[in-house]
């Protein structure tokens, strides 16, 4: 998904949305007992914040996004 994309997008419309959580786990959890399909678990960021990605029911990706404690919301 999004941190396997390296260079200059082919499509220059693609977006990428991102919801900001406080909790990453809990709603993860929360969305897979919904049987949401996630393509990316919770995991660590570089960067230190945790993301985790899944689909919309058109098909649209979507990521959760927990940032490191500290941070400023986006």
């Amino acid at each position: 998904m999004h941190d396997q994309i390296r260079g200059r997008s082919a499509d220059p419309l693609r977006i990428m949305i991102n919801r900001a959580v406080e909790d990453i786990g809990t709603v993860h959890a929360r969305l897979a007992r919904a049987v949401v399909v996630f393509t990316r678990p919770p995991e660590g960021e570089e960067w230190g914040g945790l993301v985790a990605t899944f689909a919309d029911p058109d098909g649209n990706t979507l990521q959760l996004l927990q940032l490191p404690d500290g941070a400023a919301p986006p």
